[in-house]
């Protein structure tokens, strides 16, 4: 079962510019420290820019409010919803599908179509001794 697994080509999500289906081997390609940043924000109830192979990234918390806007969490106890989000986005230089999110699937260009919370699996450790060599995050639905 492992080696079937580890067989299977892995999707760089960040590549598509369109929303994907996340399952074991869709994710995206960052370096150790990258990947770090975006643990620290998950933690800190903020958010990450990180830099990949397929581009810029950000990753923030994410969620739908009442009213069916997406909103996110750009800083703790700071939540932007709708347009206020949408144009926060775009100060920030970036579109919907470089955003990495729980409920992605509700934003316009999501890099996921999943409209349901999403995981992450951020190395805990290099996985050699080149900590500039990219790693595969997997990121599926939860």
């Amino acid at each position: 079962m492992w080696y079937r697994t580890a067989q299977q080509q892995q999707i760089d999500i960040g590549l598509q510019h369109s929303q994907s289906n996340l399952n074991q081997n869709t994710g995206i390609y960052a370096t150790f420290a990258e990947s770090q940043k975006m643990r620290k924000a998950l933690q800190d109830g903020t958010y990450a820019e990180i830099s990949t192979p397929s581009g810029k990234m950000l990753s923030i918390h994410g969620s739908v409010d009442a009213d069916g806007q997406y909103c996110g969490q750009i800083a703790p106890g700071q939540v932007l919803c709708g347009p206020d989000f949408d144009n926060w986005l775009r100060q920030k230089g970036f579109q919907d599908h470089q955003v990495i999110t729980c409920e992605g699937g509700f934003l316009n260009q999501s890099i996921s179509s999943a409209k349901a919370p999403i995981q992450i699996a951020i190395p805990t450790a290099p996985i050699s001794t080149d900590s500039s060599s990219p790693m595969f995050l997997s990121i599926q639905k939860a």
